[in-house]
């Protein structure tokens, strides 16, 4: 079966894609990657960079400079969720530093050092990552 990941973070394209998924009948091997970057950030709805200027505009602010500096980097944004980039600060990312992590904070939470649902927070955090890397790759 093949299993299709769009990326998108407009409304009107994400709804009228569901639909014309529905109506090809491919609607249920498509997974749209926007609601696992705004559950996992703690995100509303996300805004595309120029909504956003518009509604500082609307708000009363200047835009005095606006520039999106991942288009000029040598390295992609994104790379900080990614574990195929093995170093030492990329650790945490891996599937070994997130067992670690989950296990530690298990353990602090029994213990008391940690406030109790420090591990959900946790896997929620996971969420948000593992929703960036689909959405930059």
């Amino acid at each position: 079966m093949t299993s299709i990941t769009g990326v998108n973070n407009n409304e009107f394209q994400l709804t009228r894609g569901k639909e014309l998924n529905q109506k090809a009948g491919v609607d249920k091997t498509c997974d749209f990657v926007k609601e696992a970057i705004e559950f996992g950030n703690g995100l509303p709805d996300i805004r595309t960079t120029g909504q956003c200027l518009e509604a500082l505009k609307q708000a009363g602010f200047e835009d005095i400079w606006a520039k999106d500096l991942t288009e000029e980097s040598p390295l992609p944004w994104y790379l900080p969720f990614d574990s195929s980039q093995f170093s030492l600060s990329s650790f945490r990312v891996t599937t070994v530093g997130r067992f670690v992590t989950r296990n530690m904070l298990m353990a602090l939470e029994y213990v008391g050092l940690v406030p109790k649902g420090s591990q959900r927070v946790q896997a929620f955090l996971e969420k948000g990552a593992d929703g960036l890397l689909e959405a930059g790759r």
